[in-house]
């Protein structure tokens, strides 16, 4: 099982959820930490960078995010990291950082895999961060299978792009791209919706 604090924070499109994962990164990299940033392979709108939808990115030379397709990747992409700078002194201490984890599948991701994960490269922390809906308001399974095991869990909110309330819920715009069955987009296809407002079906 799971040795070390693991955070999970959710939240529709728009509410923050990079920008929260950039925040925690530089306060620990203040006590001395080096995170460690990994995005599915599927996740191509900002290739090599973490990036928040609101505009704000950080270049690749300051977080640079691997693309992997499940936690081994990971682990072996970490220790190639991890080894080099334990062994020159540099840094001793490591975190783990997961971006949009929702597109992880499930059995590449599990909370066993993560616990093997975090035996081997040893990371002090895990943090999570993803969409906990899609847009037609089901669960995604690797995060609602990871909130179980979360020492903190964080919800975010959004602005109802139709009525200005706190929007809890990703709405489509455009139409479902046929055979898809994950549709990866941004402000052009999604917008953040109320309870109120927002409907299963796209606008378009």
């Amino acid at each position: 099982m799971l040795k070390v604090p693991m955070s999970v924070c959710v939240g529709p499109m728009f509410a923050g959820k990079t920008s929260s994962l950039l925040a925690k990164a530089d306060r620990l990299m203040f006590e001395g930490v080096c995170p460690l940033f990994f995005k599915p392979l599927t996740d191509t709108r900002d290739e090599d960078e973490v990036a928040s939808h609101r505009g704000f990115i950080r270049q690749r030379h300051t977080h640079d995010a691997v693309s992997v397709r499940g936690l081994y990747q990971a682990a072996e992409e970490a220790l190639t990291t991890i080894f080099p700078m334990r062994e020159e002194g540099l840094v001793t201490r490591f975190a783990a950082f997961f971006d949009e984890v929702q597109f992880f599948e499930e059995e590449a991701f599990t909370i066993h895999d993560l616990a093997d994960f975090v035996a081997e490269t040893e990371v002090e922390s895990v943090h999570c961060f993803g969409l906990n809906l899609d847009a037609r308001g089901k669960a995604w399974p690797t995060v609602a299978a990871l909130l179980p095991y979360a020492t903190e869990i964080v919800g975010l909110s959004s602005v109802c792009k139709a009525c200005r309330a706190p929007a809890h819920r990703t709405q489509r715009r455009t139409p479902w791209p046929s055979g898809e069955a994950v549709a990866v987009g941004a402000g052009a296809d999604y917008e953040p919706r109320c309870v109120r407002c927002w409907s299963p079906e796209p606008l378009g």
